[in-house]
């Protein structure tokens, strides 16, 4: 179909990103919608994440797409579990808000990544607006994302052998809470 393939346009992302987290749309074997529900979009942002009744901690976001997100260092997080995603405001972007949904697996990676499908009606449509704003915002304005990372830096935890982003102020290990050390050192 025509919609489809103008789906590649810019202003066709923010269509696909209202659809985000439409139960039904990602089952294995149906036709069209969960393959357009694999394009990704790189958004390498800080968020906190709390799994199930666990406590709020930082993590970053890898990738969203149509039906949810990809969150680096997905703790200890199984799949079925319950998941809130908590987003900072951007001045000028967007406000404060929260995503919630469930993981549907974790990566084959060291440590895995959580994927985690966003629940439309728990998380409503104001935070799901906010969310549009910021990931068309970073579309339009890739440059934007290197000034987040100022401050942080690739680290690596000798406990546990985490590795992720940390910031110049809290340099603990996300996954055991040790000290770590930077990776190129």
């Amino acid at each position: 179909a025509m919609s489809d393939q103008q789906n590649k346009d810019g202003s066709k992302l923010m269509g696909r990103l209202k659809g985000l987290g439409r139960q039904g749309t990602d089952t294995p074997g149906e036709g069209g919608p969960n393959r357009r529900a694999s394009k990704r979009v790189e958004l390498p942002i800080p968020v906190q994440m709390k799994i199930g009744e666990g406590g709020f901690e930082e993590r970053r976001l890898r990738n969203v797409n149509l039906v949810g997100l990809c969150i680096e260092d997905g703790g200890p997080a199984a799949a079925g579990e319950m998941a809130a995603i908590q987003f900072e405001g951007y001045p000028r972007v967007c406000d404060p808000f929260l995503l919630l949904g469930k993981v549907v697996r974790l990566t084959d990676e060291v440590p895995p990544a959580a994927v985690v499908e966003v629940n439309r009606e728990a998380t409503g449509e104001v935070a799901l607006g906010q969310y549009r704003k910021l990931v068309l915002h970073f579309i339009r304005h890739r440059g934007l994302l290197e000034e987040l990372w100022k401050g942080y830096f690739e680290a690596r935890c000798p406990a546990c052998g985490w590795i992720g982003k940390v910031g110049e102020r809290s340099k603990t290990c996300a996954k055991c809470g040790g000290t770590v050390v930077p990776v190129n050192s």
